[in-house]
């Protein structure tokens, strides 16, 4: 074999490679078809700055939650302990935390899956508070003298 049959040969096996991929992508979207409008339980299977992945259904198959669709807070990515963590309200949602969410949308040939958080009590984790005292409870104060 000269060396441009062997070239020929890697790169129709890259490509088919890709095409089983994205035949697998196609047939896991497929599969949340069923799913839209319905409430699911879920598992954070990854964190980026513009939201976070989601495993739902039997497939497992990924959907992704956007940070424009939480709307109860802003919130900030930390890369380094890979979570996205509310400025107000202190919720987190990082890898691996179970949560509930509704299938908005599947684009089978973007093999693309939107959902959106649909229970506040259940979604993420919360950062413990700080142990600073509320500004409406009286404080003992000392005083001493000089």
């Amino acid at each position: 074999m000269n060396e441009r049959t062997v070239q020929r040969l890697n790169t129709r096996r890259r490509q088919v490679l890709e095409l089983e991929k994205d035949l697998l992508s196609m047939i896991q979207a497929r599969s949340a078809q069923p799913l839209i409008g319905e409430q699911v339980e879920g598992r954070i299977s990854g964190v980026q700055s513009y939201g976070f992945f989601v495993e739902v259904g039997e497939s497992r198959v990924e959907g992704l939650v956007h940070v424009s669709s939480l709307n109860d807070d802003w919130y900030e990515y930390r890369s380094r302990q890979n979570r996205l963590v509310g400025r107000k309200n202190r919720q987190t949602y990082q890898l691996g935390d179970a949560v509930q969410v509704r299938v908005i949308n599947v684009d089978v040939l973007r093999n693309q899956i939107d959902l959106e958080v649909i229970s506040q009590g259940s979604k993420g984790s919360t950062e413990p508070e700080s142990s600073a005292p509320e500004s409406s409870e009286l404080l003992p104060v000392a005083l001493s003298e000089r």
